[in-house]
């Protein structure tokens, strides 16, 4: 990953440990969006980091946590594009939690 400053070394770190940001949802998305501008033409990179993401994240806060949703949006778009079968995983995996239900 490159990258300037400390958003560099909170990215590397992130990858390296990403329990060290579990829970901390701003941060996760800031660094979300650093890794997306700099891995725009790298998608393998870009679906790693959205699936630490989303496992660091932890579960949805409710069902308006559109951060979680759309997390889960762009991983699971990445695996569509790279992996179909590990995107129907996920596909089934998002299906048993709450996020993005709500009662009609």
């Amino acid at each position: 990953f490159r990258a300037s400053g400390a958003m560099a070394s909170d990215v590397a770190r992130f990858l390296q440990h990403p329990e060290a940001f579990a829970g901390d949802s701003s941060r996760l998305l800031s660094l979300v969006r650093e890794a997306e501008r700099h891995h725009q033409d790298d998608p393998q990179t870009l679906s790693d980091i959205y699936g630490l993401a989303v496992d660091a994240y932890g579960p949805a806060k409710g069902v308006q946590d559109f951060d979680y949703r759309d997390l889960c949006v762009k991983r699971l778009r990445a695996l569509c594009r790279l992996c179909p079968t590990q995107a129907r995983e996920f596909h089934n995996r998002m299906r048993t939690c709450s996020a993005g239900r709500a009662d009609a």
